[in-house]
């Protein structure tokens, strides 16, 4: 994986009552992503890498708490043009 690609800001949200896409099987995926390939999480200084969000007791659905962190994630990752 190139550095360009590591450095691409990932937001994953994943809910830990999941049926269909079981709440480890995204742990093991993240940590593969830091592990195997070098991407990092987030951080308040440098939005590069993935930032995990778990969202206690949710299905394969979204939540209104989860729309909100994206809509954060979003604004804090995409430049504003005025």
């Amino acid at each position: 994986m190139n550095d360009h690609a590591k450095k691409l800001p990932i937001f994953w949200g994943h809910g830990t009552n999941d049926p269909l896409v079981k709440f480890i099987w995204a742990k093991q995926s993240v940590q593969f992503l830091k592990e195997g390939l070098g991407i990092t999480e987030t951080t308040e200084a440098d939005q590069a890498g993935i930032e995990f969000h778990a969202y206690n007791g949710l299905v394969h659905s979204a939540s209104d708490e989860e729309i909100e962190d994206l809509q954060a994630w979003l604004e804090k990752v995409l430049p504003v043009n005025e």
